[in-house]
């Protein structure tokens, strides 16, 4: 089986609320997903290579292919 390496996406979380979620750059969120659906990534293996949830991730990448009306923030 061979490994591949995951370059993660520099700033990613901008800060935390109060309640201890966090909050994300859109433009890092973008580029995220944009790697996501590049053929043969593993969106599983990229979520815990940036510490995120994969469902999270997966809700970007429907967001972004338009299949929501709003991106959140």
């Amino acid at each position: 089986m061979s490994e591949r390496v995951i370059d993660v996406v520099p700033g990613l979380v901008r800060g935390r609320k109060r309640d201890g979620r966090s909050i994300y750059d859109r433009t890092a969120k973008r580029e995220l997903v944009r790697r996501c659906q590049q053929p043969g990534v593993s969106v599983a293996a990229t979520a815990l290579a940036h510490g995120l949830n994969v469902n999270l991730v997966r809700k970007w990448i429907t967001m972004a292919s338009g299949r929501r009306s709003t991106w959140p923030t």
